[in-house]
């Protein structure tokens, strides 16, 4: 369910292959470096996804466009060989495909040159494989578990204050007037246990 929902907000952000290729291209480096903590945050729209969402070889196509574009970064001597940077893009999207997502793969090819490559005037298409499972994947994986913890803390939050809330109306609208609490609808709807409903009518302070 989850996946399906990350896809549906995918696509109203991204409607086409031509805006996805667009977005996740080297062009958009300094943004993805400078929002790297946001880059966890929008829908999880993996590689393996990508393709399925949109069509076969998109993926393909996204690493490839990065990797030219550090390429065209690094400036090497020997000329770039499209066989070749396919390959590699290809060996990516195998790799890495089903945990890592656009926005992470973007960050990826982002802060390669700073991060991961400290020579410039050479460019090692093994390199690019072997730093992202070496270098970058840890760190991505340490920043989704802090995104994650988050959104728990946040959803927890937002289930105690609904709750607070419940209680709080049932003290008020039944215990207050001396009608049992076990004839509210709500009651039946929500499915109190016979403890949650001797807390209610006790009174005593929430707290969660």
């Amino acid at each position: 369910m989850k996946q399906k929902s990350d896809g549906e907000a995918f696509l109203r952000i991204f409607p086409s292959e031509r805006a996805v290729l667009a977005y996740f291209a080297p062009a958009k480096w300094a943004a993805a470096i400078a929002n790297a903590d946001k880059c966890t945050c929008h829908p999880c729209m993996t590689l393996y996804l990508l393709d399925r969402t949109y069509s076969e070889g998109l993926a393909i196509r996204l690493v490839e466009n990065n990797i030219r574009g550090l390429y065209s970064f690094a400036r090497p001597n020997e000329p770039i060989i499209d066989n070749v940077v396919k390959s590699v893009a290809e060996l990516f999207v195998a790799k890495y495909g089903s945990e890592l997502s656009v926005f992470g793969t973007l960050l990826y090819f982002a802060q390669y040159i700073t991060d991961h490559k400290s020579s410039y005037g050479q460019f090692d298409l093994v390199d690019v494989l072997k730093q992202c499972s070496k270098s970058f994947l840890p760190k991505w994986r340490q920043r989704l578990g802090k995104a994650k913890e988050k959104e728990a803390k946040l959803e927890e939050g937002c289930r105690e204050a609904g709750t607070a809330a419940l209680y709080t109306y049932l003290r008020q609208e039944y215990v207050a007037k001396g009608i049992d609490i076990r004839t509210a609808p709500i009651v039946k709807l929500f499915k109190f246990t016979e403890k949650e409903l001797q807390f209610i009518e006790s009174g005593e302070p929430l707290q969660f």
